[in-house]
Parts: structure tokens; C-alpha cells; sequence
């Protein structure tokens, strides 16, 4: 993705999936799977854009998602205030299988 206009949005939406992708491995809860996102702009389903804000994630869950929130005492905190995060967001589009179809992109 080098050079690519939409390298930060690719890697916020790689931030915002991980609480999915922690999920899916079926890890116990512990510490990792709990942190805080500052984002500098989040793309919600209901509630539009929001700039400079957080995401709290909790056990592997998203917790809650706003411009003013508290950020509790130790929970890890991501820095991606040059970013976009798309909370919840899961795109099921890749080109994997063009490895053994020869498909093209």
C-alpha cells in the first residue's frame, strides 16, 4: 500500500478491527483486549462523524464511542489522532482468493 492515498485509512480500519480479529482467536479476556482509542476522526453507523474522539474498548468489545469521554485509569491507550477509525466496521472484501483462481484485481 505504499504511496497509496488511502494508507491511514487502511491502517485505522486494521486498529478498528482488532477488537473483531481478538474475538475470533477465542483469547481469554485480559488487559490487551481492553483499551482506549483516540481517534481523530470516527466514522459511526449512527451517530456520523465524529472528530477528535475515543473509543473504548473492553474485553475485546466496543464499550462506547463519543467526542468527550472519560478515559478510565488503566486501560492502554492507542494514539491515532491522525487517523480514521470506523468502529465495528468488517470488510469482507479481499483478494486472497486470486492467489489460487488467477483472478485479477
Amino acid at each position: 500500500m505504499k504511496g497509496s492515498p488511502h494508507r491511514e485509512e487502511a491502517c485505522a480500519l486494521i486498529v478498528a478491527m482488532l477488537p473483531a480479529l481478538w474475538q475470533a482467536t477465542g483469547r481469554a479476556a485480559d488487559a490487551s483486549r481492553t483499551l482506549a482509542i483516540r481517534a481523530g476522526r470516527i466514522m459511526t453507523v449512527s451517530s456520523g462523524t465524529i472528530e477528535n474522539g475515543v473509543v473504548i474498548v473492553r474485553d475485546g468489545k466496543i464499550e462506547e464511542v463519543g467526542k468527550d469521554l472519560q478515559i478510565p485509569g488503566g486501560l492502554r491507550i492507542v494514539d491515532a489522532n491522525n487517523k480514521t477509525v470506523v468502529p465495528g466496521f468488517i470488510d469482507a472484501h479481499c483478494y486472497l482468493a486470486c492467489r489460487w483462481t488467477g483472478c485479477t484485481r
